[in-house]
Order: C-alpha cells, then structure tokens, then sequence
C-alpha cells in the first residue's frame, strides 16, 4: 500500500508518528507511562488532549481493558456525530506498564 509518514517528532521523551495513505490517515503517539495515573489515567489524559485538538466531547469504549502477558489493551471510536463525513476514527491505547501508546487511524474522506 503506498503512502507517506512523516519524521518521527521527539519531545521531552514523548514520541509522536503521522502516517497517510490513499485509503487511511493515522498518528500515534507514545510515552512514558506515569504510574501515578495508571493505565485509565493515561487514556483519559490522551482524550483530553485530543478533545482540545478535535472539539470532541466524548470516547465511546466498551469499558474493557484486555491484558495480554502483562500488556494492557483498550479500544475506542469517537462518536459519529463528533466527525466529519461520517469517519469514526477509530483508537488502541496499549501498555506494558513502562511505555503508553496511543494510535488513531480512519479513512481518508472521499469527495
């Protein structure tokens, strides 16, 4: 599938990716996972932040954390009402208890 990522960005440990092909746009981002926060905290910081960025009001989750060998799992999609044209984007949130990452991806709008 072709398709472009731009440069890994760095700040203050925090990494962040973009990456955009002819069918899906995506970024993920991760960090040091801080332990006061737990992995909850961690994915509601996340929404947080992204709810400023995306005038988004609301996370729909199905309230279940998976944890696979010690890896902490979730997903979650925006509302419909809260994207344009009818794109979900939808989110994973994963973590080994050290590392948080958080990816989004959806599907390029079409005409």
């Amino acid at each position: 599938m072709p398709g472009a990522a731009c440069p890994r960005i760095e700040v203050d440990g925090a990494k962040a990716y973009q990456w955009k092909s002819d069918e899906i746009v995506g970024s993920a981002e991760e960090t040091h996972q801080d332990g006061g926060k737990g992995f909850g905290g961690m994915v509601a910081a996340y929404f947080e932040r992204m709810s400023g960025r995306c005038n988004v009001t609301s996370l729909h989750t199905d309230g279940k954390v998976a944890e696979h060998g010690g890896v902490m799992v979730q997903t979650a999609r925006l509302p419909a009402s809260a994207t344009r044209r009818r794109c979900r984007p939808a989110l994973l949130f994963v973590s080994d208890g050290k590392t948080f990452s958080a990816s989004c991806k959806k599907p390029r709008p079409t005409a």
